[in-house]
């Protein structure tokens, strides 16, 4: 827009990724030289908008004016579209290939043939999603507990139910049955709603260019994570995880131990699960977390729902399954409340954090992030073509979640024009009188 000229130029420059490795003071110096003064000052004083003048040239470029007015909704919807870069720069990093061509971009064309990957990455996102979506809204899932019983030597993929829930009968969590489910075709049965795995870039190879997988994820704070992870192996004797070690240990012992997990979110994007973290492997992390991720953050669960909701169509619309929902809200709030971090000592909460401190890095921007995305998620989830989201089967559907869609509008989203202020202002630049 040329009244916000300073905005445009640097949603270009971020988006683009115009005038990287040239010195900002130069840059910014021709720029408002150019934009303020010099060969493109207008010598003609500014045309008053409620003048004769402006009201008889508006008149004769009605057309012009509506889309004007559309233009100038985009500028504000598309905001969140550069704000990722703006916090972030892009960085020409490359992934392994089937992170490139097997998991969609955020801003890519929705296809019904993708696949929702939720990246489980806490104990916590893990029962956010079994709660909601497995439970509540009755979603099938893939992840280690379709293989209960003998179902991990069927031949072929189905659905089975396990505890009144549904599952596929494959394994994403281990690496042995992420090959299994690529060997009986899951991402082209289309059978799952939700793919569960911690494991991303294995995960990645069992989709194709044809059926792609779409990222999504709850990032926890790390040192809320490492509190989290050792009450749960201080306590989980059932668990394969669980070290007698760990039962008569202390937070601040085991947060000085060797026993303790350190950046693995950071390890597991960038694949260096042995070797000194770089800047390069926090680079790769964000990377992948900005081109391909929804970010869901713990503190704002709901909102973080909202989003997941509307980004693959996950909307309910049986109110037993929303109170369904609510009711699990409270109790995943109690669950995260049931070992407050703040009833440690500074110190040890010091050492959690120095410990996981590319993951504190990579959490921050995943913030960052989680703010960029809110009018993305809207502007793209109002410009979906709706017959791309699998559970959206009949224009009732598609209506209701249109609402939806607009019941979870932030605040600062401009409302979207309908038609009919499109006519109000075909009329209005006419000259005449809106119609009823």
């Amino acid at each position: 827009l040329m009244d916000r000229m300073d905005e445009s130029i640097r949603r270009f420059d971020a988006f683009f990724g115009f005038n990287e490795g040239k010195s900002f003071a130069d840059i910014s110096h021709c720029q408002q030289e150019f934009i303020g003064g010099g060969s493109n000052k207008h010598a003609h004083p500014a045309l008053e908008h409620t003048s004769d003048a402006w009201n008889k040239l508006a008149i004769k470029n009605w057309a012009d004016m509506i889309l004007y007015e559309y233009i100038v909704q985009l500028f504000n919807e598309q905001k969140g579209v550069v704000q990722a870069r703006q916090e972030h720069p892009a960085t020409h990093l490359s992934f392994p290939d089937p992170i490139t061509h097997n998991m969609a971009d955020i801003n890519e064309p929705k296809s019904e043939a993708d696949t929702p990957i939720f990246w489980f990455t806490s104990r916590f996102g893990g029962a956010v999603v079994e709660e909601v979506y497995a439970k509540c809204g009755q979603y099938t899932m893939a992840d280690d507990d379709g293989v209960q019983g003998k179902h991990g030597q069927d031949e072929e993929i189905d659905i089975i139910h396990v505890d009144g829930l549904k599952y596929i009968n494959v394994d994403t969590i281990h690496p042995e049955g992420i090959l299994r489910a690529k060997h009986l075709g899951l991402a082209q049965s289309g059978l799952a709603d939700i793919v569960i795995a911690s494991r991303i870039h294995e995960i990645s190879d069992i989709f194709t260019p044809e059926n792609k997988g779409r990222m999504f994820t709850l990032i926890q704070n790390p040192v809320e994570r490492a509190v989290d992870m050792f009450y749960f192996l201080k306590e989980a004797t059932w668990s394969p995880a669980h070290n007698t070690e760990h039962e008569s240990m202390t937070l601040e012992e085991y947060a000085a131990s060797d026993l303790l997990e350190s950046n693995h979110l950071v390890r597991a994007l960038s694949q260096n699960m042995e070797s000194k973290i770089t800047q390069a492997d926090i680079e790769v992390a964000m990377e992948i977390l900005r081109r391909k991720c929804i970010i869901g953050l713990p503190e704002h669960l709901e909102e973080s729902i909202r989003r997941f909701d509307i980004a693959f169509g996950f909307i309910f619309f049986d109110p037993d399954i929303e109170q369904c929902r609510q009711s699990s809200f409270g109790q995943l709030y109690e669950q995260q409340q049931r070992h407050p971090v703040a009833e440690h000592s500074d110190d040890t909460l010091e050492i959690l954090k120095e410990k996981n401190w590319a993951d504190m890095m990579l959490y921050e921007y995943a913030q960052h992030l989680f703010d960029a995305q809110r009018d993305f998620l809207h502007y793209m989830a109002q410009n979906t073509p709706l017959t791309s989201f699998r559970k959206l089967n009949t224009p009732d559907d598609h209506a209701r979640f249109l609402r939806k869609v607009m019941e979870f509008a932030p605040p600062s989203a401009p409302r979207k024009l309908t038609r009919a202020d499109h006519q109000r202002s075909f009329w209005s630049y006419q000259g005449k009188v809106t119609p009823e």
